[in-house]
């Protein structure tokens, strides 16, 4: 499978691994109640990645690993996996 990103954003890929990261995630999933907070959608979120609804934490303000934007828990918004990939993509 290639992988499209570009250099740029290959470098910053590594911040999801931190645990930082993980930390701040499960914050905004907890505040957001796990769920799509996509206009409208509502759904459940999913544990996982090969749901519909699997659960995405996505930055509202593209962070182009600016640090301070990506740790930011304002600039989360809980989706489902079909939003994220649709809409918001």
């Amino acid at each position: 499978q290639r992988d499209f990103r570009s250099v740029e954003a290959q470098t910053y890929r590594t911040l999801y691994s931190t645990k930082h990261w993980k930390t701040l995630r499960r914050q905004a999933l907890t505040r957001d109640e796990y769920r799509c907070q996509h206009s409208g959608c509502g759904a459940h979120l999913q544990a996982g990645r090969d749901h519909p609804r699997s659960a995405v934490v996505h930055h509202l303000k593209p962070h182009k690993g600016d640090l301070e934007l990506f740790f930011d828990l304002d600039n989360l918004q809980s989706v489902c996996w079909t939003c994220h990939s649709g809409d918001i993509q």
